[in-house]
């Protein structure tokens, strides 16, 4: 009877997940725990209940638990190698996902997971083998093709990328990922042409959006003549910075442009060469008679203007503001006598991705303290242990609290001699400007940095500081000492 009523319970469990109601699935596996008997299928549904309030790590958990509980169950394997995988359990979910292949092992899906996870640990080759076993299984599996694409890419077999990008998009010429991964394959390059064509399909590949309806731009300008033109920016304060420059080319079109971006950029941008108005992104959109994607300029523009916009500096700061910080630099003791450094060491953003390896704590860029400059940092957000850091050292201003908007950054950027950055908004600003400019990138950086040159095509006074193998910026951080001291050195030989 008791044997009974733990079924029936389960029974409803099960059905209270199906339609959505997770505090009745809940408190019905709560009640099965308490009970005793079949804990691997309760932990089954306390893992699915987690997942779908958002609680990955606890998903993860559960699963596991359920699929050491339950070995023969393939689906709760291969469900907590997923859990897993997304909390960022690497070893455990390829772990789970060669149990769930012990059980199904000519599943293509099981082998396409297998290489996500040996992706995730930077085991490319096993990566790419696993990709290559679930295409011998399953020919015209897309994802599989495009996934080794990018792990050939992140071993810089470039070529081999491309052909796998290649062979996806014949197999499905509308798939998103795959074009926008030959995309920033052909921009990291330096092949502009394919790589900005194939750009335009990062609005198809689900991960963002832009809202804007009517007729999207094509580049046509005589379309625009007596007509609105309406650019509106995307993705991170960064990226509005780097591509505005080809607004500019709007310059004495006649064509009436508006610029719609981040609220914070809307001082920094008033007046850009180019624009009728510059607005903020929160206000309500205008009457415009044509739409187009800040970054999708390059593309729109590149048969009549080719090149990259070279027109450095292109931002402008506020001459009030420059003095501003001209006068709160001299009250702390910053003078024009020792050099003036900026300084970002970590990113704000929690992108997800391996592009968070971006992130470095103060305490690591210590050493450069010791040398005979002045530090300024250009950090918006800190964390607890930097703060504490920022509070012991004198080496370093901390003006966070009076950097209201991103003119503000550019003013004081523009008071300083030289900006040392992780890849971030900043390095944008200082680059705009003209600034002498030291950027230090993980091994995987951004497309936009280009192939191994310490140069850059976007900001000539930019020098870039690379990872000579993958999680080393302490040498990154090393070798920038090392340049600093000697650029110390110079200036106090003038």
């Amino acid at each position: 009877m008791q044997e009974k009523a733990h079924r029936a319970l389960l029974a409803e469990a099960h059905a209270s997940l199906r339609e959505g109601r997770f505090d009745d699935a809940q408190s019905q596996a709560d009640r099965l725990l308490a009970q005793g008997g079949d804990r691997g299928e309760v932990c089954e549904i306390l893992g699915q209940v987690a997942a779908a309030r958002g609680d990955i790590p606890g998903a993860a958990a559960w699963m596991t638990e359920a699929s050491d509980l339950l070995p023969k169950a393939l689906n709760v394997a291969f469900q907590a190698s997923h859990f897993n995988h997304l909390a960022g359990n690497f070893d455990a979910a390829l772990d789970l996902i060669d149990r769930a292949l012990a059980l199904s092992p000519l599943n293509p899906t099981l082998f396409y997971a297998r290489g996500l996870a040996l992706g995730a640990l930077g085991r490319h080759e096993e990566e790419i083998a696993s990709y290559r076993k679930a295409i011998e299984i399953k020919d015209d599996f897309v994802d599989a093709y495009v996934n080794m694409g990018v792990a050939l890419r992140d071993m810089r077999r470039f070529d081999d990328a491309l052909a796998a990008f290649k062979t996806a998009i014949g197999l499905n010429p509308e798939h998103a990922g795959a074009r926008t991964n030959r995309a920033q394959t052909n921009l990291i390059l330096g092949n502009f042409e394919h790589g900005w064509r194939d750009y335009e399909w990062r609005w198809f590949d689900g991960r963002q959006q832009h809202g804007v309806i009517g007729k999207r731009w094509d580049g046509n300008l005589a379309a625009l003549r007596g007509k609105v033109l309406l650019i509106h920016a995307e993705q991170g304060l960064g990226d509005t910075i780097q591509f505005v420059r080809y607004v500019q080319r709007f310059a004495g079109s006649g064509v009436d442009v508006v610029l719609r971006v981040p609220q914070t950029l809307v001082s920094l941008l008033d007046g850009f060469p180019g624009t009728t108005t510059v607005m903020s992104d929160s206000a309500p959109l205008p009457s415009y008679d044509f739409h187009v994607p800040l970054l999708s300029l390059p593309a729109a523009m590149y048969r009549t203007f080719p090149q990259i916009p070279a027109d450095i500096p292109y931002l402008k700061v506020d001459p009030g503001l420059a003095q501003a910080w001209s006068y709160r630099l001299d009250e702390r003791g910053i003078d024009k006598n020792r050099k003036r450094v900026g300084l970002v060491w970590s990113t704000e953003r929690n992108l997800g991705t391996e592009q968070d390896l971006r992130k470095t704590d103060l305490s690591q860029w210590l050493s450069l303290f010791e040398l005979d400059c002045q530090f300024v940092s250009l950090q918006k957000v800190v964390s607890d242990a930097d703060g504490a850091i920022l509070r012991e050292t004198k080496a370093v201003w901390d003006p966070s609290a009076l950097l209201d908007t991103m003119a503000d950054t550019a003013a004081l950027i523009s008071q300083l001699d030289l900006v040392i950055a992780i890849d971030t908004s900043v390095v944008h600003v200082a680059g705009a400007l003209g600034l002498p400019l030291w950027i230090a990138l993980v091994d995987k950086s951004d497309w936009r940095w280009g192939l191994g040159r310490e140069d850059s095509v976007w900001y000539p006074t930019a020098r870039l500081f690379r990872e000579e193998r993958p999680v080393d910026m302490q040498g990154v951080i090393a070798r920038i000492r090392s340049e600093l001291a000697g650029f110390i050195g110079q200036h106090n030989r003038l």
